[in-house]
């Protein structure tokens, strides 16, 4: 081995041990710069080197076979890897940023016996005995089967493909052979693997250069559109999203929304949801729900009311951004309320504005003030929203009819569809009569527990009028 492939060696055990820096067990993306197929498969290597667990990595190459991006995800055991990312999605990623050529690549655990068969003796890990024949089949027919599901992706889209294994620093690779010949011109005559003994002689910095800026979501929008499509366009909502709205706040709040829908509640997965279709304004819900009726008897609906979903849109409020855009949501989601709008929608969105409000009240007390008045709000349509909840229909409750009926026959020689119906508590009465105790409006307390209590909301009224009362007697002896 010559003094330049000593540093070549070092340099790509020091990347590889940079992509350990990097990987996280979840998921991610890494920016990287790998000058070939060879590079990219030899520095991953070194990234497998003494992992106790089965790795994934997806590595996307452009025409010169050069690698910009690995996707690197960590599997729950040694025995292989449930891929949060789909292929669909990592190709969708790859033509987005006009990569050409993928590499999906593994790592088998070996065992301390295994090693003699192995040249390099990289791990020493202990696998159930009943999986150590596919260390030496090389590749498992798992891993064949799920090439080919690849392939016959990849092909669709005009991707060039291998597929590696790696097992204790040995590399075995089939696909499309421009790969491979890429990989056997780069290939050393002599290649070396982890060899104490090897230095590198090169200064390198902890972070590569990426020399390709990634991009997770295609066609940004840079003006708004007369009429959406997905959830926005679905509840009739275009007019209200441009007019309430600007462009940046529409593209953070459908990020943040696709973030939740997706269930990617991490920084790391939260790139992921770009690669989707917006939900907000983009997906054709109607024929999302068309093609989700082949698995029901029946055509699905969105299940959620107008107002349910603006609620849905609440951000959260760990920070300023967040904050004032949660705010900016609930007040145009009011602006929405009419004579015509269902009680039980604005009940329930009163609950949002008061608690939204209310965990607001130490960073500003006018948010307190809104809070109190949204309670009052609320207050104010309880009696309707009482009867509401008594006439509530079985449908709200149970959407699913056959459910339904299940429940209902668990009930209908003892109960009827009445009782079995309840009121719960009321945010607003509890939050107001909470507050003006505190306030020592005694009088006040008294008198909005007993009109709760009146209509039926679940809570501890009694209790709070008996101990108003004793300290009403004492304010007044």
């Amino acid at each position: 081995m010559t003094w330049l492939q000593i540093e070549n060696q070092a340099m790509n055990q020091e990347l590889g041990d940079y992509l350990k820096s990097k990987a996280k067990a979840s998921g991610d993306f890494i920016s990287i710069y790998l000058p070939s197929a060879y590079h990219t498969l030899d520095v991953l290597t070194h990234f497998f080197f003494a992992k106790k667990h089965e790795w994934f990595a997806i590595c996307f190459l452009d025409d010169y076979f050069q690698c910009h991006a690995i996707w690197l995800e960590k599997g729950p055991d040694n025995l292989g890897v449930s891929v949060i990312i789909s292929k669909e999605t990592a190709i969708e990623f790859a033509k987005l940023n006009n990569f050409t050529n993928i590499i999906i690549a593994h790592n088998h655990i070996v065992t301390s016996d295994d090693l003699s068969f192995y040249k390099s003796k990289g791990i020493n890990m202990n696998p159930l005995t009943e999986n150590r024949r596919q260390h030496y089949l090389r590749f498992s027919e798992p891993d064949k089967n799920y090439y080919k599901l690849w392939l016959a992706e990849c092909e669709k889209k005009n991707l060039g493909l291998i597929s590696a294994v790696i097992t204790a620093g040995e590399l075995y690779t089939e696909g499309h052979q421009k790969i491979l010949n890429n990989i056997a011109a780069n290939k050393p005559i002599e290649r070396g693997f982890r060899s104490n003994t090897i230095q590198s002689n090169v200064t390198t910095t902890k972070q590569p250069v990426s020399y390709k800026k990634l991009i997770f979501k295609a066609g940004t929008p840079t003006s708004k559109l007369s009429e959406y499509k997905g959830l926005i366009g679905y509840f009739g909502l275009s007019n209200w999203w441009n007019t309430n709205f600007t462009l940046e706040e529409q593209s953070y709040i459908s990020h943040c929304y696709n973030n939740k829908i997706y269930a990617y509640d991490t920084k790391i997965n939260d790139k992921l949801t770009f690669l989707f279709d917006c939900m907000l304004t983009e997906k054709d819900i109607e024929k999302w729900l068309e093609d989700l009726k082949e698995e029901e008897e029946e055509k699905l609906e969105w299940t959620e009311s107008l107002f349910e979903f603006l609620s849905s849109l609440i951000i959260g409020y760990e920070n300023v951004k967040d904050r004032e855009i949660s705010i900016k949501i609930l007040e145009n989601a009011e602006k929405l309320i009419n004579e015509s709008t269902p009680i039980l929608d604005v009940h329930f969105f009163y609950i949002n504005k008061i608690t939204t409000y209310y965990k607001l009240r130490n960073v500003n007390s006018k948010y307190l003030e809104i809070a109190l008045f949204a309670c009052k709000q609320q207050v104010g349509i309880s009696h309707l929203a009482s009867k509401a909840f008594r006439n509530f229909t079985k449908e709200r409750f149970i959407p699913n009819r056959k459910i339904y009926e299940k429940f209902m026959k668990l009930f209908e020689e003892e109960r009827k569809y009445e009782e079995v119906i309840f009121i719960p508590s009321h945010t607003g009465y509890e939050k107001l009569t909470k507050l003006l105790e505190k306030e020592r409006k005694y009088e006040e307390v008294i008198a909005l527990c007993q009109k709760a209590q009146n209509e039926g909301w679940n809570g501890d009224w009694q209790n709070r009028i008996e101990r108003c009362k004793i300290k009403l007697s004492k304010q007044h002896p």
